[in-house]
This record gives structure tokens, C-alpha cells and sequence, in this order.
């Protein structure tokens, strides 16, 4: 009898033990430190903020090149003024100059933005900034900027008696009305007689604001004298004797007379 109850606590013994090792080989280990898989979602998202964040370090470092590398062209760009264009290419952009597109309002809206959080919206688009910001879409796999946005702001108004403020300010001014080759505005902000110097060597004394606009947009704005003056520097601009250079070899003169800027030199 004992025997018999000895054999079958055996048994059962076995039983458990064999169940046991079944088990065991049926759950795989996982050790401790294995990190959790990242679905495809996830890394989308993650790919997403890291080109929203290289974005935000361009703008951070008011790096033109950097920023031009994470455009897409053609590129939407409306700037403080509310004027609105295409810019076509790399090179068009960073002709644009550095005192366009790294507005304080835009730094400060861009700068804002958690860029670890962002979402993209239904339709695929992914805004950084607020009033002032960019808009980022897919284009060919990768994270671009197809659109620059500003909010419009009032500025002062070139009139017949120049720009009032700052040497800066006044040149910054001046420099919009040459990128958009606005010949009213600039008729109006010279002081007269004007003396231009066209590219094919002549020289011409532009005696009154009628006149100016009669030579016509073509004659007076070249594409060499535009770039020259959206590449100057702004916050390196000096006076001497009076007179205030904005551009190299091609660009425009300016003085102020009964604190007011005018231009009274053309240099094509």
C-alpha cells in the first residue's frame, strides 16, 4: 500500500517537472535591458521633429546657407510688408540677404516653437512658429520648407521727403524697394537731381521724380545692382562726409538732410 502511494507521488512529481520545462521553452527571455521596438509611426515622427529642430538651429544661428539647404523650391515667401512671391532657386534665396529673412518677429516666433511635440496637420504640413514661421511638407521622402511667412506690420512710407529713423532702418527700407523694383516708391525717396551711373557707362543727372519714372522699372533696376544691394551688410554701414554706401561697386548712395533719408546716387 505504501509502496503504491510512494509510486504514484513519483509519477505526479514528473509530471509537474515536465510541464514546468514545457513552459519555460515555450516564453522566450527577454533581458532586462532590451529597449522596445520603434514602429514605423514613431520613427516617421521622430524623422519629422529632428528636420523641424535642424530648422529651428538655422534660424538660431541666422545661417543663410544652412536654411537655403532646407527649402524647396520654388519656395512661397511673403515677407512683413505682405508682399508675396516665388523664389525659384538656392541662389535667389540667399540673394534675398540675411536682413530679410531673419526678422526679429520670425527669430522669435521660430525660436518659440517646441519642436519635440510638433505635429504634422491632416493635410501633411508642419508649421513652426506662430504669426511668423515656416511651413514644412514631404518632398520626395524628406522634410522641407515649401513656405516663409511674416506678419504684416506697419513701417514707415517712403515719401518726396525721404525716410525719417536710424541709418539702418532707412537703408533696410531702401533695399525692399530695390528687391521689388518698386520704381514709385524710389522715385519718391530721392533727392533731386539724382546722378545715375548705368552699366554701359553712361552718366545721367535725373533732374525730377517724373523723370525717373519716365527711364521705366528695366533701365533703372539691373539684376547685378538688385543683388549687390541685398547682399550688403546693414549693420556694417558707415557715413563719411555725409554719405552713407549701400553695395560694392553697384548699389546706391544715401544722406540725410533735415532728418529725413534720401538716395541722391544710382550706381547700376
Amino acid at each position: 500500500m505504501r509502496k503504491t502511494v510512494l509510486t504514484k507521488m513519483m509519477r505526479n512529481l514528473t509530471t509537474a517537472i515536465f510541464c514546468a520545462m514545457a513552459f519555460a521553452v515555450s516564453m522566450p527571455a527577454v533581458p532586462a535591458y532590451a529597449r522596445p521596438r520603434t514602429t514605423v509611426s514613431a520613427t516617421s515622427e521622430m524623422k519629422m521633429r529632428d528636420a523641424a529642430g535642424a530648422v529651428q538651429e538655422a534660424f538660431d544661428s541666422q545661417d543663410m546657407k544652412k536654411l537655403s539647404s532646407l527649402c524647396s523650391y520654388p519656395l512661397s515667401f511673403t515677407d512683413s510688408s505682405g508682399n508675396a512671391k516665388k523664389i525659384k532657386t538656392s541662389k535667389e534665396f540667399m540673394a534675398l540677404g540675411s536682413q530679410t529673412i531673419f526678422t526679429q518677429s520670425l527669430l522669435d516666433d521660430i525660436a518659440a516653437a517646441n519642436t519635440a511635440k510638433i505635429s504634422a496637420s491632416s493635410k501633411g504640413e508642419l508649421q513652426i512658429g506662430n504669426n511668423n514661421g515656416v511651413v514644412m511638407k514631404k518632398v520626395k521622402g524628406k522634410w522641407k520648407i515649401t513656405r516663409i511667412y511674416m506678419e504684416k506690420v506697419s513701417a514707415p512710407t517712403p515719401s518726396i521727403s525721404g525716410i525719417t529713423g536710424d541709418m539702418a532702418s532707412a537703408a533696410e527700407q531702401f533695399q525692399k524697394t530695390f528687391y521689388y523694383r518698386d520704381l514709385e516708391t524710389l522715385s519718391a525717396s530721392c533727392s533731386y537731381p539724382v546722378k545715375i551711373y548705368f552699366s554701359d557707362g553712361r552718366i545721367q543727372d535725373v533732374q525730377t521724380q517724373k523723370e525717373m519714372m519716365d527711364l521705366g522699372e528695366k533701365k533703372v533696376f539691373t539684376d547685378e545692382m538688385v543683388e549687390a544691394i541685398m547682399q550688403a551688410d546693414l549693420s556694417k554701414l558707415q557715413e563719411n562726409s555725409g554719405s552713407v554706401q549701400v553695395g560694392g561697386i553697384s548699389g546706391f548712395y544715401m544722406n540725410k538732410s533735415s532728418g529725413t533719408w534720401k538716395i541722391d546716387t544710382i550706381v547700376q
